[in-house]
């Protein structure tokens, strides 16, 4: 009953392949049990050749069917694996993005004028406005391939590239919170201003508007803080991917990361390289 089953839900190319040969079989043992005693003397050779005839083409259509099931197996395999190939690139390409972004922040803002251990940082050091950080994340229906791989180390890399999108998230909402509350503290110097602001120094600022102010304080911290932790993660992340892909496609080329090009100042950077 199982085989019935699975049988009812085959390919007509498999369903075709099986019967064939099912019937093939059937008739040569026919042939070869009851032919000799029905063929007479006159008829012996014509029932042979007709009978060889037919049992040559049957096991002809059988080896089309069968050929046929195998190239479409073949192609459909191929055509998964490109897919997951594609999957895989798209996947460090997200990474070399994050990475930019990560790096321009890094670069032009937090270590801009050395902003980052000034005293006065959380006035000094700029920010992007809202919505100039791009969101970014991994398509991970794509990516469920690693699931099904034997092992632990492979789902483990869908767990790194889950932490990895979490921690740019975590960037991107710090980038638009420490915006919004440096326009914050602004509007609220110019609704209650002070005569003597630039003498009474950044300690009377932060005394004076102190809730907005520390705001702007922590969020400033923060802010260096997960950039520097997701430029350090995105590394880590790409470097056990592309030993986890090397060890599933033997052989397969994928997008690397030149981080040193990455890291580099000035419009055309030169990130990336197709190896092998």
């Amino acid at each position: 009953m199982e085989f019935l089953k699975r049988l009812s839900t085959a390919s007509p190319v498999t369903t075709g392949a099986l019967w064939g040969g099912v019937l093939g079989f059937i008739l040569f043992l026919w042939f070869m049990l009851w032919g000799p005693l029905v063929a007479t003397a006159e008829y012996s050779g014509k029932a042979l050749e007709a009978l060889s005839v037919l049992f040559t083409t049957l096991i002809g259509a059988w080896a089309g069917a069968a050929a046929a099931f195998y190239s479409e197996r073949k192609a459909r395999e191929g055509k998964e694996t490109a897919s997951r190939i594609s999957a895989a690139n798209k996947a460090v390409f997200a990474i070399a993005q994050m990475y930019m972004v990560l790096e321009n922040l890094r670069e032009f803002y937090i270590d801009k004028d050395n902003a980052r251990r000034d005293p006065n940082r959380a006035l000094k050091m700029d920010s992007p406005q809202p919505g100039m950080v791009k969101e970014i994340g991994f398509n991970f229906d794509e990516l469920s391939f690693f699931l099904d791989q034997p092992g632990n180390s492979s789902a483990q890399i869908l767990m790194e590239l889950m932490l990895l999108e979490w921690k740019y998230q975590i960037v991107h909402q710090t980038v638009e919170l420490r915006a919004n509350a440096i326009g914050e503290l602004r509007r609220e110097m110019q609704a209650r201003p002070l005569a003597n602001i630039n003498q009474i120094g950044v300690d009377g600022i932060r005394q004076f508007y102190n809730a907005p102010y520390m705001r702007v304080e922590s969020l400033t911290d923060q802010f260096s803080t997960v950039v520097d932790d997701g430029i350090k993660t995105t590394r880590e992340t790409n470097a056990n991917l592309q030993k986890s892909l090397e060890g599933l496609f033997t052989g397969q080329g994928f997008l690397q990361i030149n981080f040193q090009g990455a890291a580099m100042s000035g419009v055309n950077r030169n990130v990336w390289f197709r190896s092998k």
